[in-house]
């Protein structure tokens, strides 16, 4: 019985790691506190980690190996590769709210 359950076993986390798809990880750095999903980040620098979980988009923002905030996301297509790192805000009640991440080098932007 053990001979069978361990292909088994293998195969089904073999599929669960496909289905979460691979991950990108990107460096982004907040010169003031950023509120990002219901989160509220202090400035500073921060790894983030885009992964596909099935069909959903998420970025998740790391500050040494401590999650600080996972949130899903949209992929918007760009013309062109990006020339630099940018970041989209929009002020609510006197929080700056992250909207968007584009990444230097890549053709997609992150919509929050």
């Amino acid at each position: 019985m053990r001979k069978f359950l361990i292909p088994i076993i293998i195969v089904a986390l073999a599929v669960a790691c496909l289905a979460a798809g691979p991950a990108s990880t990107y460096r982004v750095q907040f010169t003031d506190d950023v509120k990002v999903g219901d989160v509220v980040l202090k400035a500073g620098d921060y790894k983030v980690i885009h992964q596909m979980q099935g069909e959903q988009h998420i970025m998740i923002f790391e500050q040494g190996k401590k999650e600080l905030a996972k949130v899903p996301c949209t992929i918007e297509n760009l013309k062109t590769k990006a020339t630099r790192t940018e970041q989209y805000f929009e002020t609510q009640n006197g929080v700056k709210v992250l909207k968007a991440l584009v990444f230097s080098g890549e053709t997609i932007q992150h919509n929050f």
